[in-house]
């Protein structure tokens, strides 16, 4: 995990890293399961869902996993 400067969380996934500006939160918390579920399925389809990625963070921080 990197420290941003500016932009929003996203991962990089040809250096298998993950940009986030802060982790103060349950919202910084979340983008980062958010974007760690993008590296994680990277090679996968089910990367580029969106749904599918987000719903998954919320259930991982939520312990439904």
């Amino acid at each position: 995990v990197c420290i941003a400067q500016s932009g929003s969380p996203r991962a990089d996934y040809a250096a298998n890293r993950i940009w986030l500006r802060h982790l103060d939160d349950e919202e910084d918390r979340r983008s980062l399961a958010h974007e760690y579920l993008h590296l994680a399925f990277k090679y996968s389809p089910r990367a580029l869902d969106e749904a599918f990625i987000e719903t998954t963070a919320r259930q991982i921080l939520e312990g439904g996993l």
